[in-house]
Protein backbone atom coordinates (compact mmCIF):
# COMPACT_ATOMS: atom_id res chain seq x y z
CA UNK A 1 0.00 0.00 0.00
CA UNK A 2 1.51 3.29 -0.75
CA UNK A 3 2.38 5.81 1.34
CA UNK A 4 0.13 9.40 2.06
CA UNK A 5 1.09 11.42 -0.42
CA UNK A 6 0.11 14.87 1.30
CA UNK A 7 3.29 17.08 2.35
CA UNK A 8 4.36 17.37 5.71
CA UNK A 9 4.42 21.05 7.00
CA UNK A 10 7.96 22.13 8.02
CA UNK A 11 8.97 22.11 11.54
CA UNK A 12 10.50 24.72 13.73
CA UNK A 13 13.49 22.68 14.25
CA UNK A 14 14.12 23.17 10.42
CA UNK A 15 13.48 26.55 9.95
CA UNK A 16 15.98 27.18 13.10
CA UNK A 17 18.41 25.48 11.58
CA UNK A 18 18.20 26.81 8.37
CA UNK A 19 18.61 30.40 9.63
CA UNK A 20 21.35 29.54 11.96
CA UNK A 21 23.35 27.67 8.73
CA UNK A 22 22.94 30.85 6.69
CA UNK A 23 23.92 33.56 9.77
CA UNK A 24 26.80 30.75 10.02
CA UNK A 25 27.94 31.08 6.60
CA UNK A 26 27.65 35.24 6.61
CA UNK A 27 30.05 35.08 9.31
CA UNK A 28 32.39 32.65 8.21
CA UNK A 29 32.48 34.69 4.98
CA UNK A 30 32.72 38.24 6.61
CA UNK A 31 35.40 36.54 8.54
CA UNK A 32 37.40 35.02 5.72
CA UNK A 33 37.07 38.68 3.80
CA UNK A 34 38.38 40.40 6.52
CA UNK A 35 41.80 37.61 6.98
CA UNK A 36 42.10 37.60 2.80
CA UNK A 37 41.63 41.49 2.37
CA UNK A 38 45.81 42.05 2.80
CA UNK A 39 46.85 38.78 0.46
CA UNK A 40 44.40 39.56 -2.71
CA UNK A 41 44.30 41.91 -4.72
CA UNK A 42 40.58 43.24 -4.55
CA UNK A 43 39.35 42.51 -8.04
CA UNK A 44 39.31 38.59 -6.85
CA UNK A 45 38.35 39.69 -3.48
CA UNK A 46 34.75 40.15 -4.60
CA UNK A 47 34.77 36.57 -6.53
CA UNK A 48 36.15 35.02 -3.63
CA UNK A 49 33.74 36.28 -1.30
CA UNK A 50 30.35 35.21 -3.77
CA UNK A 51 32.23 31.76 -3.61
CA UNK A 52 33.19 31.71 0.23
CA UNK A 53 29.67 32.99 0.69
CA UNK A 54 27.88 30.08 -1.01
CA UNK A 55 30.22 27.30 -0.09
CA UNK A 56 29.87 28.38 4.04
CA UNK A 57 25.98 28.94 3.56
CA UNK A 58 25.00 25.34 1.83
CA UNK A 59 27.44 24.04 4.54
CA UNK A 60 26.02 25.68 7.68
CA UNK A 61 22.67 24.35 6.67
CA UNK A 62 23.37 21.18 6.24
CA UNK A 63 25.33 20.56 9.37
CA UNK A 64 23.00 22.29 11.16
CA UNK A 65 19.94 19.99 9.30
CA UNK A 66 21.80 17.04 10.26
CA UNK A 67 22.37 17.70 13.98
CA UNK A 68 18.83 18.68 14.33
CA UNK A 69 17.61 15.32 12.97
CA UNK A 70 16.74 12.93 15.71
CA UNK A 71 14.68 10.32 16.48
CA UNK A 72 13.16 12.40 19.27
CA UNK A 73 12.56 15.15 16.78
CA UNK A 74 10.94 13.02 13.88
CA UNK A 75 9.45 10.24 14.96
CA UNK A 76 8.56 8.68 11.52
CA UNK A 77 12.64 7.95 11.62
CA UNK A 78 12.33 4.88 14.51
CA UNK A 79 9.53 3.02 11.80
CA UNK A 80 11.20 -0.01 9.74
CA UNK A 81 12.08 0.45 6.46
CA UNK A 82 8.40 0.50 4.38
CA UNK A 83 6.29 0.88 7.04
CA UNK A 84 3.86 4.33 7.60
CA UNK A 85 2.58 4.77 10.96
CA UNK A 86 -0.97 4.76 12.69
CA UNK A 87 -3.32 1.81 11.96
CA UNK A 88 -4.86 -0.90 13.66
CA UNK A 89 -2.08 -3.81 14.95
CA UNK A 90 -4.12 -7.02 14.91
CA UNK A 91 -2.68 -9.63 17.48
CA UNK A 92 -3.01 -13.78 17.80
CA UNK A 93 -6.20 -13.54 19.92
CA UNK A 94 -7.95 -11.07 17.78
CA UNK A 95 -7.90 -13.19 15.12
CA UNK A 96 -8.56 -16.74 16.64
CA UNK A 97 -11.56 -14.84 18.17
CA UNK A 98 -13.07 -13.42 14.25
CA UNK A 99 -15.24 -10.32 15.35
CA UNK A 100 -13.05 -8.20 13.62
CA UNK A 101 -14.02 -10.34 10.44
CA UNK A 102 -17.75 -8.67 10.90
CA UNK A 103 -17.08 -5.28 12.01
CA UNK A 104 -14.59 -5.06 8.74
CA UNK A 105 -17.42 -6.32 6.62
CA UNK A 106 -20.34 -3.99 7.80
CA UNK A 107 -17.43 -1.00 7.85
CA UNK A 108 -17.29 -0.05 11.21
CA UNK A 109 -13.17 -0.62 10.79
CA UNK A 110 -12.15 2.51 8.61
CA UNK A 111 -8.38 2.11 9.46
CA UNK A 112 -5.66 0.16 7.95
CA UNK A 113 -5.68 -3.21 9.33
CA UNK A 114 -2.01 -4.85 9.74
CA UNK A 115 -0.79 -8.15 10.41
CA UNK A 116 2.77 -8.49 11.72
CA UNK A 117 4.68 -11.47 10.12
CA UNK A 118 5.07 -13.11 13.38
CA UNK A 119 1.79 -12.90 14.34
CA UNK A 120 0.97 -15.06 11.07
CA UNK A 121 3.93 -17.21 11.87
CA UNK A 122 2.32 -18.03 15.41
CA UNK A 123 -1.36 -18.73 13.91
CA UNK A 124 0.74 -21.46 10.94
CA UNK A 125 2.53 -22.67 13.88
CA UNK A 126 -0.85 -23.39 15.97
CA UNK A 127 -2.60 -24.95 13.25
CA UNK A 128 0.37 -27.33 12.40
CA UNK A 129 0.35 -28.49 16.16
CA UNK A 130 -0.52 -31.48 17.45
CA UNK A 131 -2.81 -30.87 20.10
CA UNK A 132 -6.13 -30.61 18.33
CA UNK A 133 -7.52 -27.50 20.43
CA UNK A 134 -4.83 -25.13 19.20
CA UNK A 135 -4.72 -26.69 15.89
CA UNK A 136 -8.71 -25.60 15.65
CA UNK A 137 -7.66 -22.15 16.83
CA UNK A 138 -4.61 -21.53 14.54
CA UNK A 139 -6.90 -22.75 11.71
CA UNK A 140 -9.62 -20.63 12.78
CA UNK A 141 -7.74 -17.38 12.72
CA UNK A 142 -6.48 -18.29 9.29
CA UNK A 143 -9.85 -18.30 8.47
CA UNK A 144 -10.77 -15.13 9.85
CA UNK A 145 -7.82 -13.49 7.72
CA UNK A 146 -9.35 -15.15 4.98
CA UNK A 147 -12.38 -13.24 5.43
CA UNK A 148 -11.03 -9.90 6.07
CA UNK A 149 -9.61 -10.14 2.97
CA UNK A 150 -12.64 -10.51 1.50
CA UNK A 151 -14.22 -8.35 3.42
CA UNK A 152 -12.23 -5.30 3.75
CA UNK A 153 -9.33 -6.31 0.31
CA UNK A 154 -8.12 -2.39 0.26
CA UNK A 155 -7.75 -2.21 4.25
CA UNK A 156 -6.37 -5.91 5.12
CA UNK A 157 -2.18 -5.51 5.06
CA UNK A 158 0.27 -8.36 5.82
CA UNK A 159 3.46 -6.53 6.87
CA UNK A 160 6.62 -7.69 5.34
CA UNK A 161 9.68 -9.45 7.58
CA UNK A 162 10.60 -6.84 10.67
CA UNK A 163 14.31 -7.08 11.46
CA UNK A 164 13.76 -5.65 14.95
CA UNK A 165 16.46 -7.57 16.69
CA UNK A 166 13.79 -8.91 19.00
CA UNK A 167 13.38 -12.68 17.49
CA UNK A 168 13.88 -13.98 20.98
CA UNK A 169 11.47 -11.97 22.54
CA UNK A 170 7.72 -13.19 23.12
CA UNK A 171 5.42 -12.32 20.42
CA UNK A 172 3.21 -10.42 23.26
CA UNK A 173 5.72 -8.01 23.29
CA UNK A 174 7.41 -7.70 19.88
CA UNK A 175 3.75 -6.38 19.22
CA UNK A 176 3.88 -3.61 22.10
CA UNK A 177 7.36 -2.42 20.61
CA UNK A 178 5.89 -2.49 16.87
CA UNK A 179 3.06 -0.47 18.03
CA UNK A 180 4.99 2.12 19.90
CA UNK A 181 7.38 2.82 16.60
CA UNK A 182 4.18 2.57 14.64
CA UNK A 183 2.50 4.67 16.72
CA UNK A 184 -0.41 2.16 16.35
CA UNK A 185 -3.30 0.97 18.36
CA UNK A 186 -3.58 -2.90 19.86
CA UNK A 187 -5.91 -4.84 18.34
CA UNK A 188 -6.66 -7.94 21.33
CA UNK A 189 -8.89 -9.68 23.14
CA UNK A 190 -6.46 -10.70 25.41
CA UNK A 191 -6.93 -8.97 28.72
CA UNK A 192 -3.43 -9.35 30.53
CA UNK A 193 -1.57 -7.99 27.08
CA UNK A 194 -3.90 -5.08 27.37
CA UNK A 195 -2.46 -4.25 30.41
CA UNK A 196 0.59 -4.57 29.60
CA UNK A 197 0.69 -2.57 26.62
CA UNK A 198 -1.54 0.55 28.36
CA UNK A 199 1.17 0.10 31.13
CA UNK A 200 3.81 0.90 28.52
CA UNK A 201 1.73 3.69 26.52
CA UNK A 202 0.50 1.54 23.40
CA UNK A 203 -3.60 2.47 22.92
CA UNK A 204 -5.62 -1.15 22.89
CA UNK A 205 -8.49 -1.92 21.30
CA UNK A 206 -10.30 -4.61 23.28
CA UNK A 207 -12.50 -6.36 21.40
CA UNK A 208 -14.67 -7.60 24.33
CA UNK A 209 -14.88 -3.90 25.30
CA UNK A 210 -16.30 -3.33 21.97
CA UNK A 211 -19.00 -6.29 22.69
CA UNK A 212 -19.74 -4.54 26.19
CA UNK A 213 -20.32 -1.00 24.82
CA UNK A 214 -22.61 -2.48 22.06
CA UNK A 215 -24.57 -4.60 24.94
CA UNK A 216 -28.32 -4.09 25.06
CA UNK A 217 -29.83 -2.14 27.56
CA UNK A 218 -32.07 -5.20 28.95
CA UNK A 219 -31.79 -8.72 28.72
CA UNK A 220 -34.25 -11.78 29.32
CA UNK A 221 -34.86 -12.08 32.86
CA UNK A 222 -34.54 -8.10 33.70
CA UNK A 223 -37.22 -6.14 35.69
CA UNK A 224 -38.31 -2.91 33.86
CA UNK A 225 -40.72 0.03 34.95
CA UNK A 226 -42.22 1.29 31.58
CA UNK A 227 -44.97 3.53 30.73
CA UNK A 228 -47.45 2.32 27.88
CA UNK A 229 -48.04 4.78 25.47
CA UNK A 230 -50.16 2.83 22.60
CA UNK A 231 -51.57 -0.07 22.26
CA UNK A 232 -49.83 -3.40 20.66
CA UNK A 233 -50.74 -5.20 17.04
CA UNK A 234 -51.75 -8.00 19.28
CA UNK A 235 -55.12 -8.18 21.40
CA UNK A 236 -53.37 -8.33 24.64
CA UNK A 237 -50.27 -6.21 23.99
CA UNK A 238 -49.32 -2.83 24.97
CA UNK A 239 -46.36 -0.51 23.65
CA UNK A 240 -43.45 1.39 25.67
CA UNK A 241 -40.10 2.91 24.90
CA UNK A 242 -37.07 2.80 26.52
CA UNK A 243 -34.82 6.45 27.04
CA UNK A 244 -32.92 5.36 24.27
CA UNK A 245 -35.65 5.15 21.72
CA UNK A 246 -36.26 1.16 21.54
CA UNK A 247 -39.58 0.10 21.56
CA UNK A 248 -40.86 -2.81 24.07
CA UNK A 249 -44.05 -5.01 23.18
CA UNK A 250 -45.27 -6.30 26.46
CA UNK A 251 -48.17 -8.67 26.84
CA UNK A 252 -51.10 -8.07 28.75
CA UNK A 253 -50.50 -4.75 29.32
CA UNK A 254 -52.93 -3.29 26.12
CA UNK A 255 -55.46 -2.27 29.52
CA UNK A 256 -52.79 -0.29 30.98
CA UNK A 257 -51.90 2.15 28.28
CA UNK A 258 -50.65 5.85 29.63
CA UNK A 259 -49.84 4.26 33.02
CA UNK A 260 -46.60 2.30 34.41
CA UNK A 261 -46.50 -1.11 34.57
CA UNK A 262 -43.79 -3.58 35.76
CA UNK A 263 -42.93 -6.50 33.67
CA UNK A 264 -40.19 -8.89 32.84
CA UNK A 265 -38.14 -9.15 29.75
CA UNK A 266 -38.86 -12.16 27.92
CA UNK A 267 -36.69 -11.71 24.98
CA UNK A 268 -34.26 -9.22 22.89
CA UNK A 269 -34.60 -9.05 19.39
CA UNK A 270 -31.55 -7.16 17.23
CA UNK A 271 -31.86 -7.00 13.74
CA UNK A 272 -30.67 -4.30 10.81
CA UNK A 273 -33.62 -2.44 11.40
CA UNK A 274 -32.98 -1.87 15.01
CA UNK A 275 -33.70 -3.77 18.10
CA UNK A 276 -36.82 -4.94 19.81
CA UNK A 277 -37.67 -5.72 23.67
CA UNK A 278 -40.48 -8.29 24.40
CA UNK A 279 -41.95 -8.34 28.02
CA UNK A 280 -44.40 -9.68 29.90
CA UNK A 281 -46.61 -7.50 32.08
CA UNK A 282 -45.97 -8.02 36.16
CA UNK A 283 -49.03 -5.43 37.20
CA UNK A 284 -49.30 -1.87 36.96
CA UNK A 285 -47.53 0.47 39.50
CA UNK A 286 -49.64 1.87 41.98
Amino acid sequence: MSSDPTPQPISRETVAAIGLGLLFGLAFTWLAGELAADFIPVEYLRWLKLLTAAFACFWGVQLLLATSRSPVASPSASLPAGESAAGLLLDTSALIDGRIAELARIGVVADRLDVPPFVLAELQSLADGSDKTRRTRGRRGLDVLEKLRAAAPASLRLLEAIDDGNDAQPVDQRLIDLAKRRRARLVTVDFNLQKVAEIQGVAVVNLNDVAVALKPPCLPGDRLTLEIVRPGEQATQGVGYLEDGTMVVVEGAREFVDRAVRLTVTSVAQTSAGRMVFGRCDGACE
